[in-house]
């Protein structure tokens, strides 16, 4: 998903400044997020 994303958004204007970031959530076991 994150590839199919940011192939899409690279193709925009030259001139517009593109920053893609890719943030990740870890799951705990037991339920919520650590």
């Amino acid at each position: 998903v994150c590839r199919e994303w940011e192939a899409r958004a690279s193709g925009v204007d030259k001139k517009v400044r593109l920053v893609l970031i890719r943030i990740g959530v870890v799951l705990g076991k037991d339920g919520g997020a650590l």
